[in-house]
């Protein structure tokens, strides 16, 4: 009989051999309740703007490692582009959707994977940002929109948050890891009158 119930377990006797992870960025995430930590490696084709490759890794309990079974299966091959800024409720949904509802007291295992993934995708858009040769700094590597694009739709919408922007830049509606700069440039122009 498993320690996990039958979903984890499930799971956890499917993990494919692992991947190669040579290439691409890594971000990681811990948990201050139970001190494992859980890694997100991705590897996204600079071309088609496709993940080509994602694994986690983790020190910590199969519910850990389960999320981020479920994470690479859902990521894996996925356009950037596809991803709708991934937010939190969206991947918890689909987490407990294929491994169940986590325990009280396990939530925070599937929260810390999740962390590991948006810290790649910060690493990525850190990387693409460092690479890029516009005229003003890269703020979206997803749709490659660039600090100036950002100002020009705010000022043009009158965006007030974020969801104002949608229609005119598709911004932060990819792997997500540009939101908050981008709600921090809407705040930026709400005190300083541009919008």
């Amino acid at each position: 009989m498993s320690v996990y119930p039958e979903k984890i377990a499930k799971k956890l006797s499917e993990r494919p051999a692992a991947a190669s992870s040579e290439r691409g960025v890594c971000g990681r995430a811990a948990s201050f309740i139970c001190g494992c930590f859980a890694e997100a490696c991705i590897a996204v084709d600079g071309e088609a703007q496709v993940i080509e490759n994602i694994r986690f890794a983790t020190n910590g309990c199969g519910f850990m490692l389960a999320s981020g079974l479920v994470l690479e299966e859902m990521l894996a091959g996925r356009e950037l582009a596809a991803l709708k800024g991934l937010s939190d409720q969206h991947l918890v949904a689909e987490l407990e959707s294929e491994l169940g509802e986590f325990p009280v007291e396990r939530k925070q295992c599937a929260l810390v994977a999740i962390e590991a993934l948006r810290a790649a995708f910060g690493r990525l858009r850190k990387a693409r940002a460092e690479e890029f040769a516009g005229d003003s700094p890269l703020v979206c590597s997803c749709f490659g929109v660039s600090e100036d694009d950002l100002l020009a739709a705010i000022k043009t919408t009158q965006a007030s948050r974020f969801g104002d922007l949608g229609p005119a830049t598709r911004a932060g509606r990819g792997c997500g890891a540009c939101r908050m700069l981008i709600e921090d440039l809407i705040e930026t122009a709400k005190i300083k009158g541009l919008n």
